[in-house]
């Protein structure tokens, strides 16, 4: 096992079953955007029970879950019965996220969120210290992992 994952947390423990069986995890999207929604649905294809939340349009949000066979939860719901929270929100929406979360205590984290401004014309962290490292500083409690930055979503479709 790779240094500094620990054998306990069960999101590490799934990934590195020695047999060849699915291992579901419950995974917690915060966002259902682009990103969220997209890799939302890669997940559940994969396999994974996946919970949706934070979205601007509640209606989307419940449609994008049935596409998905998952469900619509509250931000809170979604970090609750998580193994890994998918941090996929606008940059500008961080706090908000975050304010809604609840207990993120031992949680992993795996942010795609980039650090743009609201006009996502430039980055507003990134110069001496990525978005990453931000949120980390933001909630020490928890487990972050960056992935899928520079990745977009249509790739997911």
């Amino acid at each position: 096992m790779p240094s500094g994952h620990h054998r306990d947390d069960p999101a590490v423990r799934q990934a590195h079953e020695p047999d060849n069986r699915v291992h579901v995890m419950k995974i917690g999207i915060l966002g259902s955007g682009l990103m969220g929604g997209a890799l939302g649905l890669a997940l559940s294809q994969a396999g994974h029970d996946v919970a949706f939340s934070y979205a601007r349009d509640q209606d989307k949000l419940e449609r994008l879950a049935r596409r998905a066979n998952g469900t619509a939860v509250s931000v809170a719901q979604a970090v609750e019965r998580a193994d890994v929270v998918l941090l996929a929100v606008h940059w500008s929406n961080l706090d908000d996220v975050l304010s809604r979360a609840g207990d993120l205590h031992e949680k992993t984290i795996m942010t795609c969120c980039v650090p743009l401004n609201a006009a996502n014309t430039q980055l507003v962290v990134g110069l001496k210290e990525s978005g990453a490292e931000l949120l980390a500083r933001k909630v020490p409690e928890a487990r972050i992992v960056a992935a899928f930055q520079t990745t977009p979503s249509e790739v997911f479709a």
